[in-house]
């Protein structure tokens, strides 16, 4: 219960929290600013079936979800 109760008030408390990226970007764009920004790396390699694949989730409707 202290637990709980400690996560709720830090919760509670004011915070400067940004998005990484915003919704409307790509599947792709959005993996390369999480790589970038929260993990520092150069970015991401994307084997052409896993854009192919991300190609299926945008057109399916899904391209702006968080991720």
């Amino acid at each position: 219960k202290a637990l709980a109760e400690e996560v709720v008030r830090l919760c509670e408390e004011p915070n400067n929290f940004n998005q990484v990226y915003p919704l409307d970007m790509s599947i792709e764009e959005k993996l390369n600013a999480i790589a970038t920004k929260v993990y520092h790396a150069d970015g991401v390699a994307l084997t052409a079936n896993a854009k192919k694949q991300l190609d299926k989730i945008e057109s399916l409707g899904y391209g702006n979800m968080p991720i």
